[in-house]
């Protein structure tokens, strides 16, 4: 056996060790398991939620779909054109559901981060609308007689 074997496989027995104790740590402590999550939800063009406790995510993974909640493991995950929801309560309350076209989830203990995108041709059209509807909205003020 050479050196660097020995050298490795007692890492890998002190890393197994070490995870082994944290696990026995967390399990034996008498402090409550945290039961949300803090999500934070950003578009290239707005954050949808900086830091707001959820219950839990259910992201749409390349991978396939995937919940995340308190306690999670640390992941990284690329989206793909899905259905990302939001539980703000326990599973009594409905979701709060978002599309996305694709992005990227990181998450960890106490935390996921969602790096999401819209397609960019409903980008445009949602644009689009909101132009026309603030100019509906310009005319029938300008049609309506001030009444006070």
């Amino acid at each position: 056996m050479t050196m660097m074997m020995m050298m490795l496989g007692n890492t890998t027995r002190t890393t197994a060790s070490q995870l082994l104790r944290r696990a026995a740590a967390r399990t034996l402590s008498t402090e409550a398991a945290p039961t949300m999550v803090k999500l934070n939800f950003s578009l290239p063009h707005d954050t949808i939620y900086k830091g707001a406790s959820v219950y839990s995510v259910i992201l749409p993974g390349a991978e396939g779909e995937y919940g995340v909640a308190a306690g999670h493991v640390q992941y990284v995950a690329q989206l793909k054109p899905g259905v990302l929801q939001i539980l703000h309560e326990d599973m009594a309350s409905e979701p709060e559901k978002y599309f996305v076209a694709g992005g990227y989830a990181m998450t960890s203990e106490d935390s996921v981060t969602v790096r999401a995108w819209m397609n960019g041709q409903w980008t445009v059209a949602i644009q689009n609308c909101r132009i026309a509807i603030g100019n509906c909205v310009s005319r029938l003020l300008a049609r309506t007689p001030n009444r006070t």
